[in-house]
């Protein structure tokens, strides 16, 4: 197993690790104690985890990047199916109109971070907050009718 260590320029520790079977690891300790483990197996499966003031949080893709689940700080875990996890899919790669506006204010969020506008941030934050809201209803109503209909 192959192990590099490096710094990069935000000062934090990077950690990359190579398996024999093609999995790379990838820790990287930030300068507050923060830590960020991303895994990629060798089919493009990927585990993202961030561990921060003891709190776990992360989401797991498949090899296509499709969400397949998410642990959330209270350490409970939405499997493949539940409503945060279709969200999530949605929000990335969806083409209704409340998913093209989610990744259209994802861009302006980082034009915005870019230029350090943070009252523009804060009212993008909460544009995004809306609108994830209103598609995790719609999700949950979709959902209602389904299991109305069998």
């Amino acid at each position: 197993m192959a192990v590099t260590t490096t710094t990069n320029k935000n000062g934090a520790t990077v950690k990359k690790r190579t398996k024999k079977d093609g999995t790379v690891i990838k820790k990287v300790t930030g300068k507050n104690g923060g830590v960020r483990k991303t895994t990629t197996k060798a089919n493009g499966a990927t585990t993202k985890t961030r561990t921060k003031d003891g709190n776990t949080t992360g989401r797991t893709t498949n090899k296509k990047g499709k969400v397949t689940s998410i642990t959330k700080k209270n350490g409970n875990t939405a499997k493949k199916g539940s409503v945060a996890v279709r969200l999530a899919n949605k929000a990335k790669s969806g083409k209704g109109a409340n998913a093209k506006k989610l990744q259209d204010l994802k861009a302006k969020k980082v034009a915005a971070r870019k230029s350090g506008d943070t009252a523009k941030l804060a009212s993008l934050r909460k544009k995004s907050t809306a609108t994830r809201q209103t598609m995790r209803k719609n999700i949950k109503s979709r959902q209602k009718a389904k299991s109305a209909e069998a």
